[in-house]
């Protein structure tokens, strides 16, 4: 990678007032944004805690982010700060570790600069009938909404969700020269919502937010929503509510008690077991991903079984009797071309057994969602491999198919789709996806053409990177890869390398911020040596303040 990726930099000057305990900045305009300083004293020992803001003014029907990093300057202090700003996530706050501007209760002129460094900017204005988001004039929807008119894009509404499918590609007495009017609908929960449709790259933050987004898919039926909705709930403290609302809006893949699951029913059931031996355990290896960099795992993988389509298999990890013991789910899809996910739980089960008797050591129910880019979960049980020494082990993993989606990209299988040839092979994708995510198909396909050769990549490489503009993943994971000496070892890395280097030659911010946004998270490891090769000039001022 050769070119810089900062789009916009500027520095604001402040002038603050410290008189009490706090204090807030007026707002300075730039770059369509509104940006401004506060800060909070922290007792006893007097340090502050600094926030910079980022707001659009008059945004109630805009979709917006900005992805930057900066510093703030003050007091012969700097700071650095990082964030993706929404509309609902307008503040990024740095916590000092140093007593300023004084005591208390004196009043002090300060002067404060902030240095913004903007590496992404989306910005859609739903009442503009020429946004960006819209193709042609055919692509064009003009809707109302509880008096207002919105223009909205039909490629992108239609092929996440059945209801816009039918309305807008099929003929009704109400609709009138491509005006469509929607009743009994909160406007500013519609924006919220499609705001989610578009490729915005917005996170759920409150469980109220989750509620109402769940409350239009099911209205409007929206699987990429609805798998947004489902992760967070997942992750979700807040056991009691997130199974009510799984229960009430079938999301099978959250409810915390697996016999709870009615509605609706497992597709699949299948089970899969092996029994370890001491002797066979196979020697150490090095992993990356949820573990340390420099520890050593003993691993162990079962057989594979095939379950609805798809290959089930799984790995024990561990170290010693004092860690916790990982069990590591596999699931893949034999198809190349084909992006899928699977919503799944079951249980995982470890019995002792010396030839005489059978003892369960651990039942452990699980549940997840497997996808193109993440084919590999990680369940930690209690440790039980010292059992080892002293008999057998039999394990079995229990999967049950709560819900499959799949996009076969060696088929038709949209109504715009656009034939890339790549690797040899031909991969139909939708046109109006490609344009609306990727700079570089946006221009390329203004001629008309039907057929196009995408060169120097892989194919294993493209649909990964396919995998992250529909509505299949948002997430780097752990993934398999059967030409390494072992599946796991530093897949996330070449993932997140190879995603790098091909949303910087297809110009696509948002694989560009997931995966920045992942590095910066710590959850993938990545080298300095990386860092500077990719130049990713974000990542080294996190990583390395002051170089």
């Amino acid at each position: 990678m050769s070119t810089e990726t900062l789009q916009a930099s500027t520095k604001l000057t402040f002038r603050l007032q410290i008189a009490d305990d706090a204090f807030h900045s007026e707002k300075i305009e730039w770059n369509g944004l509104s940006w401004s300083l506060a800060g909070i004293r922290v007792p006893p020992d007097g340090r502050w805690d600094l926030t910079v803001e980022c707001t659009k003014e008059n945004s109630r029907f805009i979709i917006w982010h900005c992805f930057t990093f900066g510093d703030i300057l003050i007091e012969q202090k700097r700071f650095q700060w990082g964030r993706q700003f929404f509309k609902d996530i307008s503040s990024c706050t740095v916590n000092s570790i140093y007593p300023m501007f004084g005591p208390a209760g004196v009043t002090k002129e300060v002067e404060a600069v902030i240095i913004i460094n903007v590496y992404s900017l989306f910005c859609v204005d739903l009442m503009d009938p020429n946004n960006r988001m819209i193709l042609s004039d055919a692509d064009r929807a003009k809707t109302d909404v509880e008096g207002t008119t919105l223009y909205l894009s039909k490629s992108i509404l239609a092929k996440q969700s059945p209801f816009f499918d039918v309305l807008f590609n099929k003929d009704f007495k109400e609709k009138i020269e491509n005006e469509f009017h929607l009743l009994h609908i909160d406007i500013d929960e519609f924006v919220e919502f499609i705001s989610y449709m578009y490729p915005a790259d917005r996170k759920i933050t409150t469980m109220e937010l989750c509620q109402r987004l769940l409350h239009m898919t099911d209205r409007f039926g929206c699987d990429s929503v609805k798998a947004v909705c489902e992760m967070y709930l997942v992750q979700a403290a807040e056991t009691a509510v997130h199974d009510e609302l799984g229960e009430r809006y079938m999301l099978g893949i959250v409810t915390s008690d697996p016999n709870a699951y009615s509605v609706p029913p497992p597709k699949e059931k299948q089970s899969i077991s092996m029994v370890m031996k001491g002797e066979n355990y196979a020697n150490p290896c090095t992993l990356y991903g949820d573990w340390p960099l420099t520890q050593e795992f003993h691993v162990y993988s079962s057989p594979k079984q095939e379950i609805g389509g798809f290959m089930l298999r799984f790995h024990v990890f561990g170290r010693n009797q004092n860690e916790p013991e990982r069990v590591c789910i596999e699931c893949t899809k034999p198809d190349s071309l084909e992006l899928w996910r699977c919503d799944a739980f079951g249980e995982i089960s470890v019995k002792f057994a010396d030839g005489k008797h059978e003892k369960n050591l651990i039942s452990q129910v699980w549940r997840d969602q497997f996808n193109s880019s993440q084919t590999s979960k990680i369940q930690e049980t209690e440790p039980f491999l010292e059992n080892i020494i002293f008999g057998d082990l039999i394990i079995e993993v229990n999967m049950q198919i709560i819900r499959s989606y799949s996009v076969n990209l060696a088929e038709q299988n949209c109504l715009d789709s656009v034939s890339l040839k790549v690797d040899g092979r031909t991969l139909f994708i939708s046109r109006s996806l490609l344009s609306h995510t990727c700079e570089y198909f946006h221009d390329l396909l203004k001629d008309g053409q039907t057929l196009y050769e995408v060169s120097d990549v892989s194919l294993k490489d493209f649909t990964k990177f396919l995998a992250f503009l529909y509505p299949i993943t948002s997430k780097i994971g752990c993934s398999v890869d059967e030409d390494l000496p072992h599946p796991y070892e530093c897949q996330e890395v070449k993932d997140c390398e190879k995603l790098i280097l091909l949303q910087k030659r297809f110009g696509c911010s948002l694989v560009k911020n997931i995966c920045e946004d992942h590095i910066l998270r710590d959850e993938i490891p990545i080298t300095r040596e990386n860092i500077e090769k990719y130049e990713l000039s974000n990542v080294a001022r996190s990583r390395f303040p002051g170089k």
